[in-house]
């Protein structure tokens, strides 16, 4: 134990420091979190070869004078204590590299810290800080400043911290905050915003020689732009290493369409650009560098932007239509809001156009996995998209939220065979959720509310079911505000009065996963067909969630004209009886007659049984529910996909 070197002590109910640690000479890492220890022992100086001393969730309150008797400390954490103040004896740990006071009760530093020569990462973020001395701009060797959620801190040396010419980290939250002058500070790598304007950060041109800015950038009030020319001085385009880009403009100015869309057209980013996010953009039509994301042809002159993964489009109040996003091969999240002059999504949307041609089937949307519209007040039609050749849209999409759309009247869901999650809220006109032929066999969670003229129903089993298999989760009223499309067992009827006894489909084989998704670890459900009865075929919902792990029957929708239900344990044969065996023959013998295998044992099996039970011609071969022309290629399973990105800054939240 004399010669161990890290160590790290987590007990909540020692009162005393424990005096063995003191031994321990060639400590170099030293964890405290002791819940009712208020103070740290003097002789805690005796560990010379002290290299950090982490004290964060510590109820420590004070930092004693002896401390900076550890000559050779590098690191001290105090983030998450329960001090209040640094004492000006600080600046004597002359080795001290890393201080964090983050989370903590501390409202100012001492002046004194200007004599840490050595400091080179300074983070007050979360703190109560109110003030930073200006004598932090002395530090040369400072290379990472962060004082982000600091709400109290209204006194900074704005104009001065450009002199930190080592700087390469800075972060902080509020305008007020911004410094002046940073694009004196070549080696800077990490500025999560930018404010425009002479009251703020100054120039948008500050940007122009920052090309080591990685990650995430957010610029806002553009309307304090000059000229376009500024713009391009900016040089967002050569910036190679920004994944993240957000456009922000003031809100509420209504006069600046055309200087809108000059603006814009200039800040065209590097084709490595993986999230843009626009927000309060007033101009009526889209830079050309939007209109034009695909694969362009000999001598096009625009940028692909073929590695967006995330778009965020709010409060584009004058745009008149979409831009077009179908070719996108990477984009997985798109959402769109308060866009009030758009009356249609069509094939501009998805990206077809005069001179499209495509040989064979045309997929849309290919990655998209998330897909959300919300605040489109005058949006009253969204058609399919129309041409020569077959057409699949959103082949993967799992989430899908459609919410405050007014006027609109429906919208397309025939490809939507991989949808996990689906919310419709307050649109008063939809009346078309789904077609007659449509499934949804991963659906898992279901909202519709606020949709009072949504009658349609799926047809009858003759034109098609609708299944809902993996059907779990839903808010109550779903079902009946959805039209009947999801009906609940009968009451009073158990799973095992239900219980689905016709033959499993074939079942498919295990799915490759694209190019652009992550493989996942869930596993694919098994499709129930619909089967016959004595007086016609029967429109059911199998539900495999239901209570002890059985199959059920859900009664279709109340329809005159469709036949009654009869349970399919009477529908079904009697089963054969064993054909007899030649003469001479045993038992043990290869020419013994098979035994048929019961349907209802077949069907209740789990999933992971029924793929054992399956021939090499049923894996070999589609089901036979699979329509004619559809895709060939194979599918992921969803759960894979439905992971959620998040963030707000600029398009997600900040590293």
């Amino acid at each position: 134990m004399k010669r161990l070197r890290s160590l790290y002590i987590n007990v909540s109910n020692m009162e005393v420091f424990p005096s063995s640690i003191l031994k321990m000479k060639h400590l170099r890492y030293l964890g405290v979190s002791i819940s009712k220890t208020k103070e740290l022992p003097e002789s805690i100086t005796k560990l010379y070869n002290l290299r950090t001393l982490n004290l964060s969730n510590s109820s420590i309150t004070e930092l004693p004078e002896f401390i900076t008797k550890l000559f050779n400390l590098h690191t001290l954490n105090l983030s998450n204590s329960n001090i209040n103040e640094l004492p000006e004896s600080i600046s004597k740990l002359h080795s001290l590299q890393t201080l964090n006071v983050s989370n903590s009760n501390i409202k100012e530093l001492p002046e004194s810290i200007t004599k840490l020569h050595n400091l080179q990462t300074l983070d007050v973020s979360n703190s109560n800080i109110k003030k930073l001395p200006e004598s932090i701009t002395e530090l040369c060797g400072l290379q990472t400043l962060k004082f982000l959620e600091c709400k109290e801190l209204t006194k900074l040396p704005r104009k001065k911290i450009k002199n930190l010419v080592s700087l390469k980290h800075i972060a902080f939250s509020y305008e007020h905050q911004m410094p002046f002058g940073l694009g004196k500070l070549n080696g800077l790598e990490t500025l999560l915003f930018f404010v425009v304007g002479p009251d703020w950060g100054g120039s948008i041109d500050e940007l122009e020689c920052l090309n080591k800015l990685h990650g995430d950038l957010k610029i806002t009030r553009l309307e304090e732009v000059g000229n376009k020319k500024e713009v391009e001085r900016a040089n967002l385009q050569g910036k190679a290493e920004i994944r993240g880009l957000g456009f922000e403009w003031s809100y509420g100015a209504n006069d600046r369409s055309s200087r809108d869309e000059e603006l814009l057209e200039g800040l065209e980013p590097h084709p490595n650009i993986e999230r843009i996010k626009i927000k309060y953009y007033m101009g009526e039509k889209w830079p050309s560098w939007m209109l034009r994301m695909k694969s362009p042809g000999d001598g096009d002159p625009f940028v692909v932007i073929s590695n967006l993964v995330d778009l965020r489009l709010e409060w584009c109040c004058n745009c008149v239509q979409l831009p077009r996003l179908g070719d996108l091969p990477h984009l997985k999240f798109l959402k769109m809001n308060h866009m009030g002059k758009v009356e249609r999504i069509g094939n501009e949307f998805y990206g077809i156009d005069s001179e499209s041609s495509s040989i064979g089937c045309l997929r849309l949307f290919p990655a998209l996995i998330s897909l959300s519209i919300s605040r489109m007040d005058n949006l009253t039609e969204w058609s399919s998209p129309s041409d020569g050749n077959k057409v699949v849209v959103f082949p993967f999409l799992v989430n899908l939220s459609i919410q405050a759309c007014s006027k609109l009247t429906g919208f397309p869901m025939s490809d939507l065979s991989e949808l996990v999650k689906l919310e419709i809220r307050d649109c008063e006109e939809l009346r078309l959720l789904t077609n007659k032929k449509q499934s949804f066999a991963f659906l898992t969670s279901l909202s519709i509310v606020g949709c009072p003229k949504l009658t349609h129903r799926p047809a009858p089993a003759s034109a098609g079911t609708v299944r809902c298999p993996a059907l779990s989760a839903g808010k109550t009223g779903a079902a009946q505000s959805a039209g009947g499309i999801l009906p609940t067992r009968p009451s009073g009827t158990t799973g095992s009065e239900a219980r689905d006894t016709s033959p499993a489909d074939p079942v498919r084989p295990p799915p490759k996963l694209p190019a652009t998704e992550s493989p996942g670890l869930g596993r694919r459900t098994p499709k129930l067909p619909a089967t016959d009865s004595p007086t016609g075929k029967t429109a059911a919902i199998v539900d495999t969630c239901a209570p002890g792990g059985s199959a059920r029957i859900a009664p279709p929708p109340t329809d005159p004209s469709a036949a009654s239900i009869t349970p399919r344990s009477q529908a079904l044969p009697a089963p054969r009886s064993p054909t007899p065996l030649p003469a001479g023959s045993s038992p043990s013998s290869p020419c013994r007659a098979a035994r048929p295998r019961s349907r209802e044992r077949s069907l209740t099996r789990s999933p992971l049984t029924l793929l054992s039970l399956a021939t090499p011609a049923d894996l070999a071969s589609p089901p036979a529910d699979t329509p004619s022309g559809s895709r060939s290629e194979t599918r992921p399973s969803p759960a894979a996909r439905s992971a959620s990105p998040s963030s707000d800054l600029p398009c997600r939240p900040p590293p």
